[in-house]
């Protein structure tokens, strides 16, 4: 890890905004914004090449072009791979400082090869618990092949787990942290503060869900871009809500 700024109390300042603004401000330290202009910016650049280039290569038709666009494509789907496993991994790294205490992102940034494992780790954790904890739901749904009563039943419940489940895994660094008798006992303990940092947890997702079934049924690449910035801002802030809870029933929590 390579500290980007000495300067740890730029991210513990003193005098404290209103929670309800404070929080959307958490991506805005000098790394957090570059942080959100290479997860926004790079895909974008790169689809926009993507676009130019096949006008590019149109006018030579047959095979070499075709194999030059799908070439192109591939190159393309590998880097935004690489910025998706950084992005992951930039959030559990979000979820961790803010544990701290931070009010702002984390002024470092991944240094060496063994980060790079680090990333596919995080980036598994996140999609791995997400996964466990929607399964019931799903499950339901390929089974039943019906959106009823019962379903969204399974997916709330699921849902209800999903931050609890996600910060235990996060913290612990490991998929020993689904231990789900912990992660009931864990709720059960800080239950009144669990029950209003779920909704903060879920409003910034709740407007990406939004944001992602727009982007399904737009081609203009340029509001794609704003809607991605605005979603991968968001994706921060909430990972910066689980953090603070921790950070603030760390002791009811109990565990480590």
């Amino acid at each position: 890890m390579v500290e980007i700024s000495g300067n740890e109390e730029s991210n513990r300042p003193g005098g404290r905004l209103p929670w309800f603004i404070d929080v959307f401000l958490y991506p805005t330290s000098r790394v957090g914004l570059g942080m959100l202009g290479l997860f926004v910016l790079v895909p974008f650049l790169l689809s926009l090449a993507v676009w130019g280039f096949a006008l590019l290569i149109n006018g030579l038709g047959g095979d070499l072009a075709f194999l030059i666009g799908v070439l192109a494509k591939e190159v393309v789907s590998g880097i935004n791979a690489i910025v998706t496993l950084y992005m992951f991994w930039y959030v559990g790294l979000c979820i961790r400082e803010s544990a701290e205490g931070n009010y702002r992102a984390p002024n470092s940034l991944a240094s060496d090869s063994d980060e790079i494992w680090g990333m596919v780790e995080q980036t598994l954790l996140i999609a791995g618990t997400t996964a466990v904890c929607l399964l019931p739901g799903i499950a339901y749904y390929l089974v039943q092949n019906t959106v009823d009563g019962r379903f969204w039943l399974l997916l709330a419940g699921g849902g209800f787990f999903l931050p609890m489940a996600l910060l235990s895994v996060v913290m612990q660094d490991g998929f020993w942290g689904l231990n789900p008798l912990r992660i009931m006992l864990s709720i059960l303990r800080a239950f009144p503060r669990y029950l209003f940092v779920v909704p903060v947890f879920y409003a910034p997702l709740a407007i990406i869900a939004c944001f992602v079934i727009y982007l399904g049924q737009t081609d203009n690449m340029f509001i794609s871009l704003v809607f991605r910035a605005v979603y991968v801002y968001l994706l921060i802030v909430a990972a910066h809500v689980l953090g603070r809870f921790f950070y603030r029933n760390e002791e009811r929590l109990d565990w480590f």
